[in-house]
């Protein structure tokens, strides 16, 4: 499980001030737990909402879009899936000061890469929104990068090789050989 304030450190860097009362400042910032990342395997999103107050944030939603190529495996208490949309509700208010860290796993199409002939970038796009005014709509919404590759785990599982006839030195000669050969990745 990957936690949201220590293994990513773009989760861990938010600092914002607000001095309106009344106003929750949120803040949106999202990481993933493996760059490259690898078709056909599973990738653990985070996002962090920080409230920099001075209110508490009260009715908070998270929306994170899934990019083409990514299906919805597991998500914090809280989150369900519409679509392509993951929407989180959170029930508890964020204290001023406060950050909560929500987490999706998302499984990468194997044929993605494939597909595309190459690598290929996936765009996670995040947001959040709450019932109290926030004057700076700026920093609730983070766009997250990550690139896809593919690997392969090649094995050969017998080979065995016969001559289809004697040959002298120097003659040509034709060998038959069987075997399998297997992809593990």
């Amino acid at each position: 499980r990957v936690t949201c304030m220590t293994s990513l450190p773009r989760c861990s860097t938010i600092s914002r001030a607000s001095t309106k009362k009344g106003e929750a400042a949120r803040e949106m910032t999202a990481a993933v737990s493996s760059e490259p990342a690898v078709a056909g395997t599973a990738l653990t999103d985070c996002l962090a909402v920080a409230n920099h107050g001075p209110a508490e944030a009260r009715d908070v939603v998270v929306r994170d879009l899934l990019p083409a190529g990514a299906s919805l495996s597991s998500a914090s208490p809280g989150c369900a899936l519409s679509g392509v949309l993951v929407v989180c509700a959170l029930v508890d208010p964020i204290p001023a000061g406060g950050t909560v860290g929500l987490h999706l796993t998302v499984a990468l199409d194997p044929a993605l890469v494939h597909d595309a002939g190459a690598a290929v970038s996936l765009t996670n796009r995040a947001t959040v929104s709450g019932s109290q005014p926030d004057t700076d709509l700026t920093n609730n919404i983070d766009v997250d990068t990550t690139t896809v590759h593919a690997e392969t785990d090649l094995s050969v599982s017998s080979l065995s090789a016969e001559f289809a006839a004697p040959a002298g030195v120097g003659d040509p000669f034709v060998l038959n050989l069987e075997g399998g050969v297997r992809n593990h990745g």
